[in-house]
């Protein structure tokens, strides 16, 4: 990554019971800064980091903060038990300020490597191109679940793991072993799976996590095609008014419906699959 690019300064909120797993989040947010140059978050952040035993002191800030937010979604979501307080998220408001919410609790590679930090500030940056307040359920406005997740996926692993391409390559095996190892995920599957309208059904015909690691793949090819940055405009032209479809073909200069069947056979034959 050539650029210099940093993330704004933020203003970190750590639980009193709480010990950050992962201790330069900063050094997160600038790796993904400079894979996306030119494209930045909001100037006014906030982090809110917690574990388990300060999930309540956590809604309670996050009620504070943002009280038009779904703050609920800290113990609901985020922190229902202590084995599964492992969540992310970030919500922004109709003032432009941002609140990036981290969990602590799980220490595992997502928890200890930085890959959890780039994956929700890409997503502060995904919300700032949108110029408008956090809304959820996201609407036709915004752009598919599966390319949001996908990008913060593709971005955690390419940010964290810049050194090398085979380091990108382990971790990218590492958060999509179902993935690789589900032999009926073809190409015609693929295909299917990557609809931009979504309606309610769609979420349930599939796993969640397909959203963010067939998502990935979709990303990851038009990060091939046209760099990282291109992956970046599409929201920036969504958040200027622009369809989902219309931003695709405006940037890669050919229809979603019309790439959509050659992505899919990429991605299949990347996974061995007809």
């Amino acid at each position: 990554m050539e650029s210099s690019d940093t993330a704004p300064p933020f203003r970190a909120l750590t639980g009193p019971n709480t010990t950050l797993a992962y201790k330069t989040p900063a050094k997160a947010f600038d790796l993904v800064a400079r894979l996306y140059s030119g494209y930045k978050s909001t100037d006014s952040m906030i982090v809110l980091s917690f574990g388990y035993d300060d999930r309540d002191w956590a809604q309670a800030q996050m009620k504070e903060l943002h009280p038009k937010s779904t703050y609920q979604w800290i113990t609901f979501t985020a922190c229902a038990t202590r084995p599964t307080c492992w969540g992310g998220g970030v919500f922004t408001d109709d003032k432009a300020n941002s609140l990036l919410v981290l969990t602590t609790e799980v220490l595992d590679d997502n928890h200890t490597s930085g890959t959890l930090e780039a994956h929700e500030y890409l997503h502060a940056i995904q919300q700032n191109q949108m110029r408008r307040a956090t809304v959820w359920p996201e609407t036709s406005e915004w752009p598919p679940s599966w390319y949001r997740e996908g990008q913060a996926t593709f971005a955690q692993n390419a940010a964290i793991y810049y050194q090398s391409f085979d380091l990108y390559l382990k971790n990218r095996r590492y958060t999509s072993e179902e993935l690789i190892k589900d032999s009926t995920i073809t190409s015609a599957w693929i295909q299917e799976f990557f609809v931009v309208d979504q309606p309610q059904s769609w979420f349930g015909k599939y796993k969640s996590w397909r959203q963010y690691d067939l998502g990935a793949r979709m990303v990851e090819v038009l990060t091939a095609i046209k760099g990282p940055k291109s992956t970046m405009e599409i929201w920036r032209l969504v958040g200027a008014g622009l369809t989902f479809n219309a931003a695709f073909e405006k940037v890669y200069e050919i229809s979603f419906d019309k790439a959509l069947p050659i992505i899919s056979k990429a991605i299949a034959l990347d996974l061995g699959r007809s």
